[in-house]
């Protein structure tokens, strides 16, 4: 009786390292994400926005970035370089204009509805990134930090309304379209942190260089937040 305790004892044990073994094994084998593709979902605004600006609470903009690694792929540090397109809304109750070849903004005036008036640019970027993440677990997840730069370059800016027609005195309601905004810099750049769990994240992106040429409008600020999405 006691051997036969014994064994089972043996061959519980023996049944126990195997499945250990099995579960580092599986574990271990799961291959590092290698995050090619990366959607951002963001709430867009402006620093030293003119006091005369209200910006609407909601601002939404969207970034999508292809990314490959070019140092460490499959290692908890690495290197990944991208590119892709950024557009920034910012919702506002302002529109641009020209005095002696500066832009300046000028409230909507009052007594006059409308649903919609943004100013957007966007931009081909290039994003450079440094990576830490930990091994994946066996469901592929694990956390992840990526803090990185970019430089973009403007391939469109234009404001877009929505509403009743103060142009004209009108209550009738109209749409325009209007492109080229004076003075706006056909570059930027800027940094990012970008942190999450398994393929949802936070990022904070800061742009360092100002919308307008400096001396010729004002000297606001784009700044976003919000969500990342990091797939492949």
């Amino acid at each position: 009786m006691k051997k036969i305790f014994f064994i089972l004892v043996i061959a519980l044990y023996v049944s126990y390292l195997n499945c250990n073994a099995q579960n580092m094994i599986s574990t271990d084998s799961v291959k590092m994400p290698n995050d090619q593709l990366v959607i951002n979902l963001l709430s867009n605004t402006w620093l030293n926005s003119p006091s005369n600006i209200k910006l609407m609470p909601v601002s939404i903009g969207s970034e999508v970035y292809f990314m490959t690694p070019v140092i460490g792929k499959y290692s908890v540090f690495s290197i990944a370089i991208g590119a892709g397109v950024g557009v920034n809304n910012i919702h506002n109750n302002a529109l641009p204009y020209d005095s002696l070849e500066i832009t300046n903004f000028k409230p909507i005036s009052g007594g006059y509805e409308y649903v919609k008036n943004k100013i957007t640019t966007a931009y081909v970027d290039i994003p450079l990134e440094i990576r830490f993440r930990t091994q994946p677990n066996i469901k592929k997840r694990n956390f992840k930090v990526a803090l990185g730069g970019k430089f973009g370059y403007l391939i469109s800016n234009y404001i877009k309304y929505s509403g009743e027609d103060f142009r004209i005195l009108s209550n009738k309601h109209v749409k325009f379209k209007e492109y080229n905004i004076n003075n706006v810099i056909p570059y930027r750049y800027g940094v990012f942190i970008r942190v999450g769990y398994g393929k949802i994240n936070l990022i904070v992106n800061y742009t360092l260089s100002q919308l307008f040429t400096n001396g010729k409008g004002p000297n606001v600020i784009p700044v976003s937040f919000g969500f990342s999405f990091t797939l492949l």
